[in-house]
């Protein structure tokens, strides 16, 4: 239902209109709150989200196995 009310809106406003930007002030404004909530005021303690991905390309697996697409030097 959301998703189609949102392709409703991109396909038929344009996006210089008071009403399109009325509605992207309305997003950023969901999305300062949700922000506060969550990282700042810490007042939802039960959701679980993610601040930060680390991910670190290395190349040194031994396991060898068939679907591996890591670079390793055959023995």
């Amino acid at each position: 239902m959301l998703i189609a009310t949102r392709d409703f809106f991109v396909r038929h406003l344009k996006k210089g209109t008071f009403l399109w930007k009325s509605l992207e002030f309305l997003q950023g404004m969901l999305f300062v709150k949700n922000y506060l909530f969550y990282y700042k005021w810490n007042l939802i303690k039960n959701s679980t989200t993610t601040k930060e991905v680390n991910i670190e390309f290395v190349s040194y697996c031994n396991l060898r196995c068939s679907f591996c697409s890591l670079d390793h030097e055959k023995p």
